[in-house]
């Protein structure tokens, strides 16, 4: 089964002096077959920090933990 995921920021908190972005949220498993993003089959939070590279937002560590799994996989 194909999947993607649609991460939902509930925070991100910048350092510009540094090139640094802290982001916080939840994020949503769905099945391909799934295209309007009714049923995810997986879901939980995240943590994510992005740095700036020549002018550029790059994410350069993230930590996914699944909290609910709807559906075997």
């Amino acid at each position: 089964m194909s999947t993607y995921w649609v991460r939902t920021p509930n925070e991100i908190i910048v350092n510009e002096d540094r090139g640094l972005a802290w982001e916080t949220g939840v994020w949503h498993a769905y099945s391909a077959d799934d295209p309007n993003e009714e049923s995810p089959v997986f879901h939980g939070n995240y943590a994510a920090q992005c740095i700036l590279v020549s002018g550029e937002k790059r994410l350069n560590s993230h930590l996914f933990i699944l909290l609910i799994c709807d559906s075997l996989y």
